[in-house]
């Protein structure tokens, strides 16, 4: 079975934060303070356009002696992908890493609904590979694995699990 990204939404807080495509850096710098986030969603007139992070700040402002009450978020924002609840994370990943991006956005019908990093995302597919590999372990062994509510573990706690080969001891 393929975990969708609203079974990742699903665990996380809603709360999401944007800012205008048109909005200064100094501006979204005290978005973020207020908020205590380091991304920003970026907008235009009803469209998602990308995201603004901390290190697009540093990068793209700082770094360059640049004065942030100049320059716009739309002149350092990160295009990123953008998927709908019944993505597959595998295939939310993919989309990720192709396009070098560190998060996408989750929207449900043209409403932004969240937010996945590629770290949230590779947790989640980790902690889903463990109780498979239980799952196969209990198979194998002829005993039953432990239903995976009961093992208490959050997609961000990936278990390490120590078996015996039933072939090789």
């Amino acid at each position: 079975m393929q975990d969708k990204i609203q079974d990742m939404v699903n665990h996380k807080s809603s709360d999401v934060w944007c800012i205008a495509r048109d909005a200064t850096i100094s501006e979204a710098a005290r978005r973020m303070r207020e908020r205590a986030v380091g991304t920003l969603i970026v907008v235009g007139l009803n469209e998602t356009v990308g995201m603004l992070s901390e290190h697009d700040m540093v990068l793209g402002v700082l770094a360059c002696d640049k004065n942030p009450g100049e320059i716009h978020v739309s002149d350092i924002m990160t295009t990123v992908p953008i998927v709908g609840l019944q993505t597959t994370i595998e295939v939310a990943a993919a989309l990720a890493a192709a396009a070098g991006a560190h998060q996408i956005v989750v929207v449900e019908e043209d409403r932004i609904v969240g937010v996945i990093s590629a770290k949230e995302m590779t947790a989640w597919t980790n902690l889903e590979q463990a109780f498979q590999i239980s799952d196969l372990n209990g198979y194998i062994t002829g005993r039953a694995a432990p239903p995976h509510d009961a093992l208490g573990l959050h997609f961000d706690e990936a278990p390490i699990l120590e078996t015996t080969c039933a072939y090789c001891g």
